[in-house]
């Protein structure tokens, strides 16, 4: 459910156009963020 909700922020601020002009380029500017949220999510996993 976090990794979800987490995909719908970062939709809605591509979409929004403050994240920049995609989802991917959204995420090679903001890797540290996303690779923290797959951490912590595994961390609430186990």
């Amino acid at each position: 459910m976090l990794v979800e909700k987490a995909t719908t922020v970062q939709d809605e601020i591509v979409n929004s156009g403050r994240g920049g002009a995609n989802a991917k380029e959204f995420y090679n500017q903001n890797h540290t963020w996303a690779e923290g949220l797959i951490s912590a999510a595994r961390e609430v996993g186990w």
